[in-house]
């Protein structure tokens, strides 16, 4: 029996990089995976490099730095810095900023193997899907030079077929939206919720669908950063501000209950119907991409990464209508998969099974937390049956904060670390987003064994990582009012 390939992999830098994160891939198979911002508790972890993510990773597998034979990082630092005109970091360089030896102890150091962005993306997709052939579609803000990019996979190949440079970015358009309605960049997420409030009834006449797919005419703009985030959203802004009207400001307020300042938007008709248009705008490129893309190659199969893959009321509608026979998304298609993406592409061997389980985190055991408690002086019981224990708290109208198991990878609560409450109390729509400080008006996802998701879904289909919406059956909506959307949908893990 031959020694096992470990490869270690990693997305971060320090500055610009965001989603930072860690994964071993041992001969193919990812044994462990987690993301930086678990462990310095700042969101996102912008311009962080992931040491406590890659000390977690390696204690999880149980190797050591010396027996990592590769370190696959997310990112071609050779073209990024290039673009500015600069050289980039030496290998050296990279195993010192990643591996620093007052933190990890090493007699040898390994070799470092860039795998271009958008790749890594595209990786971290099929080779888990369990797919032998796929379309793949990657989307975000931006890669090294590309913002959406088109691959062709079969059997362990990734091939390129089309690109679409940064002024094409779906995902800076969604970005400056967001903005624009009183959110933030960040707050994606939030604008695909408000859009459910809205009507689309706006255009975006600089967005163009064509036989490559679409295009969007704006101005190359001069780099001056490792990304083009400012100069793309900042065009945009000020592009719906001259067709739209002014963008809607957050108001600032005092906030008794919580004795602090707080920002605060109120968002009129406008705004939500902008919301509602720049979704349905995606929609309909993303559907138009499909069409010619998955006919050119008579491909059945879609695999969706980037972190525009984390729009699930999109990935609903492709799944919905049938565009394709088979949509896998990861539970991490933002930048923390592109460490997972880059370890496989590295590795020569290729996982053989479907992933089913974001449980890929570090995990605790009962004496460990039990300490723990202990030391906090917080009270505990031990119970034989937590689970009907649970679900009579959950019954008696209680929220509880369920801790089992691996940590999930990837932005959503999974069953590891959730909150739970029972989606047949209306009122617990408002409990749960008060708990979690977010706003009213965002959704709350239920979790579903997979036999019963027909019984409430309209077009049921397995749903593991919580990231594509379904319509609720109308009969079924009173049944569980706090977990379904007030456009009538939902976003069940099965």
């Amino acid at each position: 029996m031959g020694k096992e390939q470990i490869i270690l992999g990693i997305n971060g830098y320090s500055k610009r990089v965001h989603d930072a994160s860690a994964c071993v891939a041992v001969n193919g198979n990812i044994v462990a995976m987690a993301e930086e911002e678990r462990f310095t508790r700042r969101k996102n972890a912008f311009g962080q490099v992931p040491h406590n993510a890659i000390a977690s990773c390696l204690d999880n597998a149980g190797v050591s730095v010396d027996e990592v034979d590769a370190v696959a990082v997310g990112w071609d630092f050779n073209t990024v810095f290039a673009n500015l005109g600069r050289q980039g970091p030496t290998e050296r360089e990279l195993v010192d900023l990643y591996l620093p030896a007052e933190k990890f102890r090493y007699s040898k150091r390994p070799s470092i193997e860039m795998v271009p962005h958008h790749l890594a993306h595209a990786a971290s997709a099929y080779y888990l899907s369990g797919y032998n052939e796929s379309l793949i579609f990657v989307m975000d803000g931006q890669g090294e030079k590309q913002s959406t990019t088109i691959y062709s996979a079969n059997g362990r190949s990734i091939s390129p077929v089309q690109e679409f440079s940064v002024t094409n970015s779906l995902g800076y358009f969604y970005e400056a939206v967001s903005e624009y309605v009183g959110l933030s960049r960040l707050d994606v997420g939030k604008t695909m919720g408000l859009a459910g409030y809205g009507i689309p009834r706006y255009g975006f006449d600089l967005i163009t669908q064509d036989q490559r797919g679409y295009s969007v005419d704006i101005p190359t703009p001069t780099q001056t950063e490792m990304d083009l985030q400012q100069e793309v959203t900042g065009f945009w802004i000020k592009h719906l501000e001259e067709s739209f009207g002014s963008r809607n400001d957050p108001t600032t307020i005092f906030d008794a209950s919580k004795i602090r300042f707080q920002r605060q938007t109120r968002f009129t008709q406008h705004y939500k119907d902008m919301a509602a248009s720049a979704q349905k705008t995606l929609e309909d490129v993303v559907r138009h991409m499909i069409t010619v893309y998955a006919k050119k190659d008579e491909l059945s199969n879609l695999c969706i990464a980037g972190g525009v893959g984390l729009n699930c009321t999109m990935n609903g509608v492709i799944a919905r209508e049938g565009l394709v026979r088979n949509l896998f998304v990861p539970p991490f298609p933002n930048d923390s998969g592109v460490s997972v993406g880059a370890a496989l592409y590295v590795s020569d061997q290729k996982p053989t099974l479907p992933l089913e389980s974001a449980s890929l985190g570090p995990m605790f055991s009962n004496d460990t937390i039990i300490d723990t408690l202990k030391t906090l002086g917080i009270d505990y019981q031990l119970v034989d049956d937590i689970g009907s224990k649970v679900a009579r708290l959950l019954v008696e109208g209680k929220t509880v904060d369920w801790f089992q198991g691996r940590m999930e990878a990837g932005p959503r609560a999974l069953g590891n670390r959730s909150i739970l409450g029972n989606p047949m109390e209306r009122s617990m729509h408002d409990r749960l987003n008060a708990i979690k400080n977010r706003e009213q008006w965002r959704p709350l996802a239920p979790s579903f064994l997979a036999d019963r998701l027909a019984e409430y879904m309209q077009d049921p289909s397995d749903s593991p990582f919580m990231l594509r919406a379904f319509i609720v059956k109308p009969e079924m909506r009173d049944k569980i009012p706090a977990a379904v959307h007030v456009d009538g949908t939902s976003r069940p893990q099965t």
